[in-house]
């Protein structure tokens, strides 16, 4: 008796003292509730890094448009190249004609699209090129048209002495262009040939009103690729039209080689006009 009232008093004790009987283990999570807890936080991040990422491509594209909207605005004028092919002694090609659609259209003596031809083949007129720029009033205010220069593709070089094609021609041009540009020159630049000098030349160009302005190209030691480039001014602002004789696709003239891989007779090529550009 006396036994068992001691052992329910240190019972007891123990109880006072802070120590109970031992806690029951931690439970586990189910393997598959942490499976999916971390299938989720992975799918989260990606969908905001993927909006992330559109959200951003949005900005910059929209940026971007907003961007090549007032670098590019609509020029007030349109221009219409004419290219004369007929004056240059010929032309020429930076490679040899061997085979394909074209040298079988020169064997056969067939008229051909200068320009496209020269496009197809990467080649330029020889020596002299005469190019007029008509030039047409879009818009209700007059615009003033500046002075004219040119922009090389990059550095004049060697003649190209692949492949010439004589134009069986006689005589050259009878009007006078009212400027020339020596491609030969260390710096190419627009010389006027009607007496007056530059800075005087400015062109105001009304509603429907046309302008018409003629170069002459040269070149004897080199062969140049370059655009035409047009300043003009349209109320307080001074901007640059580039024109080519297709868009994108650059001027070219050389001078003429000392030897040639070969030479074709070609026959009389004409005037090329572009559609307004």
């Amino acid at each position: 008796m006396g036994s068992n009232k001691k052992k329910r008093n240190r019972r007891n004790n123990r109880a006072r003292n802070g120590r109970s009987r031992p806690a029951a283990p931690e439970q586990k999570r189910p393997w598959y509730k942490s499976q999916l807890a971390w299938t989720g936080a992975v799918l989260t991040a990606v969908v905001i890094a993927g909006l992330g990422a559109g959200l951003s491509a949005l900005t910059t594209d929209a940026t971007s448009r907003v961007i090549n909207h007032i670098a590019e605005p609509a020029t007030p004028f349109t221009a219409t190249v004419s290219v004369d092919y007929a004056s240059p002694p010929g032309l020429a090609l930076p490679t040899l004609l061997a085979d394909g659609p074209d040298l079988a259209m020169l064997i056969k003596g067939e008229e051909f699209d200068t320009s496209a031809l020269l496009a197809r083949q990467h080649g330029a007129a020889v020596e002299s090129l005469h190019v007029d720029v008509a030039l047409t009033g879009l818009s209700q205010k007059p615009v003033t048209i500046l002075k004219p220069h040119i922009g090389l593709v990059d550095r004049c070089g060697p003649p190209l002495d692949g492949t010439y094609l004589e134009i069986a021609h006689q005589g050259g041009r009878d009007q006078v262009a009212k400027m020339t540009v020596d491609l030969d020159s260390p710096a190419p630049k627009v010389v006027r040939t009607d007496g007056d000098q530059f800075p005087g030349f400015n062109v105001d160009l009304k509603k429907d009103e046309r302008q018409t302005l003629s170069f002459d190209f040269k070149a004897v030691r080199h062969y140049c690729r370059w655009h035409l480039m047009i300043d003009y001014q349209e109320s307080s602002n001074v901007r640059t039209k580039v024109v080519d004789e297709r868009p994108g696709t650059p001027f070219a003239l050389t001078g003429k080689a000392k030897r040639y891989l070969h030479t074709y007779k070609a026959v009389l090529p004409g005037s090329t006009s572009t559609d307004p550009q």
